[in-house]
């Protein structure tokens, strides 16, 4: 589904599945703030949402809102439909809104830290630190072997927020969560998410 609005001079359109509706007028809202603010809404313009950076293309008269390439080089290129972008957005907030918490917004470009072999793990955890430069997460992904000591004979990973999305998607939903909570997640499903003093904010919450 296209959603469209005039903004200004210019009219913004997005695309994206219509079950997003709701958030994607909120985004339109978005733009015309910000074009009100200034400067002014352009070709070329990028706005930062959530852990998506949106860029703005001219095309047949209407500037078209469009996410990275996901599915292809997200550090250089873009594509119209903004479903990825919107979809974990909402995940996102889904897990705040559960937790009570406040979120804090990473980028899809920053770096996560992965004890080797993690992410093949049934079961794992998240801890996330303040982030210790521009492009950290703050993010470290390990499993119940930390905890117990043991050694793994595969090397660290270093990898981009976004290409979880192929290794281990379901992570993506923890993310904003600040620093000092940490996330244990079996299979797919989170079973808890434990504060400073190891109180567990996820049982119970619906």
């Amino acid at each position: 589904m296209r959603y469209r609005r005039l903004v200004g001079s210019l009219e913004i359109e997005l695309e994206c599945d219509p079950r997003f509706e709701q958030i994607a007028q909120t985004l339109l809202e978005k733009m015309e703030m910000l074009n009100l603010k200034g400067p002014a809404l352009k070709d070329g313009s990028r706005i930062q949402y959530g852990w998506s950076l949106l860029t703005l293309r001219a095309k047949n008269g209407v500037l078209m809102v469009c996410e990275p390439d996901f599915d292809g080089d997200a550090l250089r290129d873009f594509r119209a439909n903004l479903d990825t972008t919107l979809e974990v957005l909402c995940e996102q907030t889904e897990v705040l809104r559960r937790t009570g918490l406040a979120g804090i917004d990473i980028r899809f470009s920053d770096e996560v830290f992965i004890r080797g072999g993690a992410l093949e793990s049934p079961n794992l955890f998240l801890k996330r630190q303040v982030p210790s430069g521009a492009r950290d997460s703050g993010w470290y992904i390990g499993t119940p072997d930390d905890l117990e000591g043991k050694a793994t004979t595969k090397p660290p990973e270093v990898i981009r927020v976004f290409e979880l999305l192929f290794r281990r998607r379901s992570l993506l939903k923890v993310l904003t969560l600040p620093p000092d909570f940490v996330v244990n997640i079996k299979g797919e499903e989170i079973t808890s998410i434990l504060d400073q003093s190891g109180n567990n904010l996820w049982i119970g919450k619906q």
